[in-house]
């Protein structure tokens, strides 16, 4: 599993609807929620199509969520086990055996281990969203 929390600044949007007499925690909920749709079906549709992942099941890109949590933050993530390890890399290691055993082709292989390379695909789609204003222009859009 793996998640990623994203914070709204409610007093500034807090000040704004001070003056037009609104609900700043409903448009920031509003604005968070409607952020993490749009991240969610970014990275459906850019990063697990096969550019960056190779799609067996389409399990990784069906688990993606987002959540609005307390208002003010919203969580992204991806609920099956192995979403992290596509994310950051790592090693992967056998737990109850002494070997790891897999299949590529028709070929069996046994190993110790797994280095498995880092494939970002949520924390790009995220920094994509970010980076290209996207998120300022969802913003001004929710709340004007």
């Amino acid at each position: 599993m793996i998640t990623y929390r994203i914070t709204f600044n409610t007093q500034a949007v807090q000040a704004l609807f001070a003056r037009m007499k609104g609900d700043a925690k409903q448009a920031s909920s509003l604005v968070l929620e409607r952020t993490g749709k749009k991240i969610v079906a970014n990275t459906q549709e850019n990063y697990l199509t096969g550019q960056v992942l190779k799609v067996r099941t389409g399990r990784l890109r069906g688990s993606l969520y987002s959540h609005v949590v307390g208002g003010d933050r919203l969580k992204i993530g991806a609920s099956v086990v192995y979403a992290a390890i596509h994310e950051f890399g790592g090693i992967i290691v056998p737990r109850r055996a002494k070997w790891l055993m897999f299949r590529i082709g028709g070929r069996w292989i046994r190993t110790k281990k797994v280095t498995m390379p880092k494939r970002p695909y949520l924390s790009r789609a995220i920094s994509e969203f970010f980076d290209s204003g996207e998120a300022q222009r969802l913003g001004e859009e929710t709340l004007h």
